[in-house]
């Protein structure tokens, strides 16, 4: 099972609604639990989620996006260590070119050499 879903509402914390974190944070968090309840987790041999380096590293404007990823990160534990056969990676993406890479979140990259 592959779950890559998320969105971004990039700004400074002090900006954000409770809104950005909801959205932000459900698409990673209630994506995968949507997802888990959809099988049998005992049969399970793979999952594989899309997490960012932005959950241990953190990136300005990003603070639910952070929370987010990490979450996906700690599921990823918890669940391995519940089913210790099913192979469980939650990979954590540095930035792309495209997708959700806006061209201020390139440059801020570029400049902090992340």
């Amino acid at each position: 099972m592959i779950h890559g879903a998320g969105v971004l509402a990039d700004k400074l914390i002090e900006k954000k609604t409770s809104a950005d974190f909801d959205k932000v944070c459900s698409t990673k968090i209630n994506g995968i639990d949507a997802l888990l309840k959809c099988v049998n987790q005992k049969k399970l041999t793979h999952l594989l989620m899309f997490s960012s380096a932005a959950g241990f590293y953190g990136n300005a404007g990003q603070s639910d996006y952070a929370v987010a990823n990490e979450s996906l990160n700690r599921i990823a534990l918890l669940f391995k260590k519940k089913y210790p056969k099913c192979h469980v990676t939650s990979f954590n993406w540095g930035p792309w070119e495209g997708g959700m890479v806006t061209p201020e979140l390139k440059r801020l990259f570029e400049e902090s050499k992340c």
